[in-house]
């Protein structure tokens, strides 16, 4: 049936010229094998468990950020069982986020409060802002609920004293704050008010710029903030109990944090640490007592720092993630490597994020650091760099790792001869591959097990690039953020293509509107940019009736903004396989529409 439309459709919307009996034949097939489907229980949302369909709903409408109780009452329209799910969820609704001055903000508020029945509240709000003030009615009947609470308030903005619950008020289960530009006194009144909170009222210094204090159930403590001075930095060291910690040094270097002190050798129990804007020396005698951490993160140290780190790495033994931002070193400080030193120990490090900071002229890691890094990491699943210059080398020694799934290369720049080869990434779990802001990189690499290629170059006039299925022979999903249109050929697995600029979405459609056969196996357009409706309908169509010859129409449609109802119900049956009047070429045409572009009451 398909091939004798294809046939007699001129593929203008107007279907007069196809015989009535076959169409109406076809359309029915159409719908009697989607109700056949449909109605297998493996298909239906409906026939999902409750915990389920819950966790979904819970990504879907992206719940515990801002806005999504919108995004909840939307989904709740889609039938009773979901209201009835969504309505009586209670962590759905127990974060209370008030920001902006919205015209149903007291109704809105109430119905959280209410929905959220019992269980604990997270209250967010800036302490500026008039908001906060107009529904304080509303929350102070259930403070006794609320164990987390964020104060913020905007860069030199003050709240004039008027805001009614920070820092006086009590809230009796509270037992995480965040605050960020707010005054270190108050945050220290505010911490004395609370019994589980007041005993770390004594590590709040420096500008207020941002603190998170945290204390469990089973009273471990996380704490967030900058530190000035050596004095806290003991007085961190003297909390047994403490677990993760994010310091942060001033933007001058304190001459307290500076200067040499003994370093005791007591055990530091801590899992979790960020350290930014520290002298290395400080960092080393910390780093020497953190045997249990997990995650480590390092921001602005040289590559003599990184080598000594290198040799310091080994005896973490239980450490999983690590994140280090390089500083250049002067070209009269190049790092050697040490002699004789063993540091090729193998670690428990599963995710790595090297990053030069930004600002610097690109630069190439020290390829002893990168290798030894990599070396002792076998079981690395993630691999993030960030700034660098990479050459033939470094790609080898990363594809030494077998447990490799995931590599992020931004604004590096691959160092490799003219007319080489690209290099093939003999890992053999690699799934995911992420470039941006450079040619190079991609022009260099290849992958026989990468499913998914995410591409950005932000450059008004992009080169040309092409990806073939040579060199990306799995490749199942594709994601472009550039200007130019890439030639794509041989992508024979692909199913998903997301295209994120109005000249990549512009070209495409019209190249897969005059080459059907291209990306055979292609389900899923993801358009971030208009298209040219009177094209995509095209492409659609001709995608649908040329599938006797093994192409597979495009099934679903993703866009990131509204479009009209009568576009929509017609792309609607169109992907459901339906061949049904449309609006003609015209009418969906730029031309067909230039009256309404003019119109000056638009």
């Amino acid at each position: 049936m398909r091939s004798h439309i294809a046939s007699s459709y001129n593929y203008s919307g107007d279907l007069n010229g196809v015989d009535a009996d076959i169409l109406r034949d076809y359309n029915l097939g159409v719908e009697s094998w989607a109700h056949a489907r449909d109605k297998d229980p493996k298909r239906s949302i409906e026939r999902l468990p409750n915990e389920l369909l819950i966790v979904i709903i819970q990504k879907a409408a992206w719940v515990g950020y801002p806005g999504y109780h919108r995004e909840l009452l939307v989904l709740s329209l889609v039938n009773r069982r979901w209201a009835g799910l969504i309505l009586r969820t209670q962590y759905f609704w127990n974060r209370v986020y008030l920001k902006d001055n919205i015209e149903d903000l007291e109704p809105m508020t109430a119905v959280i409060l209410e929905l959220s029945g019992d269980s604990p509240l997270e209250l967010t709000y800036y302490a500026e802002s008039d908001v906060i003030r107009k529904v304080a009615h509303l929350i102070r009947p259930h403070l006794h609920r609320i164990t987390r609470l964020e104060v913020l308030q905007h860069y030199g903005q003050s709240d004039h004293g008027t805001d009614p619950f920070f820092p006086h008020t009590v809230f009796p289960s509270l037992r995480n704050i965040l605050t960020q530009h707010i005054p270190p006194k108050s945050i220290v009144a505010c911490l004395s008010h609370h019994e589980v909170l007041a005993p770390y009222k004594h590590l709040i210094e420096g500008d207020g710029f941002f603190v998170e204090l945290k204390v469990t159930e089973k009273n471990r403590v996380s704490f967030r903030s900058t530190v000035t001075s050596v004095a806290n930095i003991q007085r961190l060291e003297d909390i047994p109990t403490l677990e993760c910690v994010s310091i942060y040094g001033g933007y001058e270097l304190s001459r307290d944090l500076s200067t040499a002190v003994k370093e005791t050798r007591r055990h530091l129990g801590w899992k979790t640490l960020f350290i930014s804007r520290f002298p290395w020396k400080r960092i080393r005698g910390i780093l020497g007592r953190c045997t249990s951490l997990i995650s480590l993160a390092l921001m602005d140290i040289d590559q003599i720092a990184a080598l000594e780190l290198t040799q310091m790495i080994p005896r973490l033994t239980f450490l999983e993630d690590i994140s280090i931002q390089f500083i250049e070193v002067p070209m009269s400080e190049t790092p050697v490597m040490p002699v004789g030193e063993d540091v090729s120990h193998e670690t428990k490090i599963q995710t790595m994020h090297l990053r030069l900071r930004p600002g610097i002229p690109n630069m190439t890691i020290t390829g002893d650091i990168l290798h030894l890094l990599l070396r002792m990491s076998p079981r690395l699943e993630s691999l993030s760099l960030s700034g660098y210059r990479v050459n033939k080398l470094d790609f080898i020694e990363i594809g030494k790792l077998k447990e490799l799934r995931k590599i992020d290369l931004f604004d590096c720049e691959s160092i490799s001869e003219p007319n080489t080869t690209r290099h093939m990434l003999a890992c053999p779990k690699l799934e995911t591959v992420r470039i941006s802001g450079s040619i190079d990189a991609l022009d260099s690499l290849a992958s026989s097990s990468a499913s998914e290629l995410d591409y950005r170059l932000e450059m008004r006039a992009s080169p040309r690039i092409e990806i073939n299925g040579r060199d990306w022979p799995s490749l199942r999903s594709l994601r472009l953020f550039m200007d130019s249109t890439p030639i794509m050929c041989g992508l024979n697995s692909l199913r998903h293509l997301s295209l994120w600029s109005q000249s990549l979405v512009t070209t495409t459609i019209p190249y897969l509107a005059m080459h059907p056969s291209e990306l055979p196996v292609l389900e899923t357009l993801d358009l971030h940019a208009c298209p040219e409706w009177d094209i995509l309908f095209i492409m659609l169509e001709k995608r649908l009736l040329t599938q006797t010859y093994g192409i597979k129409p495009i099934e679903n449609l993703i866009f990131d903004r509204a479009i009209s109802t009568r576009i929509k119900h017609s792309l609607a049956s169109l992907l459901a396989g339906h061949i049904f009047p449309r609006p003609s070429n015209y009418e969906l045409s730029m031309q067909g529409n230039l009256e309404l572009f003019l119109d000056t009451n638009m």
